[in-house]
């Protein structure tokens, strides 16, 4: 009687857009297959909906109570930064001409750093320190002269303000998404692995062969995931048509190798949090993955995570 070994230790190496995809892929196989949805329609229904779920995990926005902080920082900020371009084209005609000059030499730098108030969020934080700290530092002395000293400080204090608002809300949401992508990823491998754990019992009992085209995909997925991800297939010997040498694992900690989700985001984000928002010239101001065929399901975003084997168990 033979045995059929299913590879799983590429599941805990997977990016979870990657992991998704190779789940569904397989949900769809063995829904496909009439052996399979025969023997086995519960375990088969079962994975359909683990990986319904995981689809739903990383596409879910993820709010947080900083959000209208974030809003009101980012608005602040806009408007502080508008008064300092107001203060400083009106007294660029001051009969004074030590002010007038001043004024002049800060407009040429507001110019130069072509902030705009209704572009990205984090150019425009970017930019705002930047400006500030040559306010306070080179051009201390005109911002002092044009009386705006307290405006740069207020300006300075704002920005820095959003940046620990935002800094919070993706530590705390970055967090819960890796939480709920971790529980989803888990309940996705299970479902697979009790799949494969049942087709191989089946095969020893009542012969392989039923199961020989599921087996030859299988294989041929794995093969495609390996090389994506730059993973060389591991020598064996006594290998079968169509099946891949028992390799052990489900990963006990999957998220390993999924890292932050980007593929799990934040879709609130730091550039849509704020009507006024910013842009730059490249930051120097001295210089002018497809869907799921047949799933119906919201393409992924792929994420650049990094990829980690884990520990895992045998599956058979």
């Amino acid at each position: 009687t033979v045995m059929i070994s299913f590879e799983v230790s590429l599941f805990g190496r997977m990016t979870n857009s990657i992991h998704a995809e190779v789940a569904n892929d397989i949900s769809a196989e063995a829904s496909s297959d009439a052996v399979i949805n025969q023997k086995f329609p519960k375990l088969v229904e079962g994975l359909d909906e683990a990986v319904k779920a995981e689809y739903e995990a990383l596409c879910r926005p993820m709010n947080s109570p900083y959000t209208p902080e974030i809003q009101e920082k980012g608005g602040l900020r806009a408007r502080l930064y508008s008064i300092v371009r107001t203060i400083d084209d009106w007294q660029t005609h001051s009969p004074d001409e030590a002010k007038s000059a001043a004024a002049k030499r800060i407009k040429e730098r507001i110019e130069r750093y072509r902030v705009n108030t209704h572009r990205k969020q984090e150019a425009l934080t970017s930019l705002i320190a930047k400006f500030c700290d040559e306010m306070q530092d080179i051009y201390a002395k005109d911002i002092a002269l044009l009386g705006m000293t307290e405006i740069i400080a207020d300006l300075k204090a704002a920005n820095e303000e959003f940046c620990d608002l935002v800094r919070l809300r993706l530590n705390q949401v970055g967090q819960r998404q890796r939480d709920l992508t971790n529980k989803v990823r888990r309940d996705t491998d299970e479902s697979i692995v009790n799949l494969l754990i049942a087709i191989n019992g089946c095969a020893v009992m009542e012969g392989a062969e039923q199961f020989h085209p599921f087996a030859c995909f299988y294989e041929e997925l794995m093969n495609t995931i390996r090389t994506k991800l730059g993973i060389a297939r591991p020598k064996t010997d006594g290998e079968t048509d169509g099946v891949l040498p028992d390799v052990p694992i489900i990963p006990e900690n999957p998220d390993e190798g999924a890292g932050n989700e980007n593929g799990g985001s934040d879709n609130s984000g730091d550039s849509g949090d704020s009507g006024n928002s910013g842009d730059s010239n490249g930051g120097n101001p001295d210089k002018p993955s497809g869907g799921n065929p047949g799933s119906g399901m919201t393409p992924l975003p792929d994420d650049d995570d990094e990829e980690d084997e884990g520990e895992g168990i045998n599956i058979m």
